[in-house]
């Protein structure tokens, strides 16, 4: 039995995340959570991907296994004013904006290739990534947390057919 398409696609796009951050750059050694969770949980710096929202697509029929998914990138990092902590936030968030804008390196990684199929998440497949919303100022635990939320509206099937 497979994994839940929810995870898969938590999966995936962690995945994906991880292997675009380069060593140097801002999200460099950054800890990448997959699935919903609090912050006491994490680690900070953090990047916490999760699905916000599952829906069958409307434009086909209800056991096609074609989905619209919200992914979340959830960046969150201690304020600390003597570390310079909202500029390394910052670019942060605009390391994973770009990252994430990039869709066709995106599709690349996840969707199943020509030839050897070496992913770790199979069986699920993305058509487009379009963005949900604009950059937000977003708290989720008090004062000395930077928090940011960027969201977007995944296409997917389930291939493998065991549902969500």
């Amino acid at each position: 039995m497979s994994l839940p398409l929810k995870r898969k696609l938590e999966e995936a796009f962690a995945n994906y995340l991880a292997s675009e951050i380069t060593t140097g750059t801002a999200l460099d050694g950054i800890n990448i959570y997959r699935g919903r969770g609090t912050l006491s949980e994490r680690t900070l710096p953090s990047v916490n991907v999760f699905v916000g929202e599952l829906q069958i697509n409307a434009d086909f029929p209800p056991d096609a296994g074609e989905y619209i998914a919200t992914i979340a990138y959830h960046n969150a990092s201690q304020a600390d004013d003597q570390s310079g902590s909202v500029a390394g936030h910052d670019a942060r968030q605009l390391q994973l904006e770009t990252i994430v804008a990039n869709v066709t390196d995106a599709k690349a990684f996840i969707n199943k290739p020509i030839g050897i199929d070496n992913r770790v998440i199979k069986d699920v497949y993305i058509y487009d990534i379009k963005e949900d919303s604009e950059q937000q100022d977003f708290k989720l635990s008090g004062d000395r947390t930077l928090d940011d939320m960027l969201t977007y509206k995944v296409p997917c099937r389930n291939d493998d057919g065991d549902g969500t």
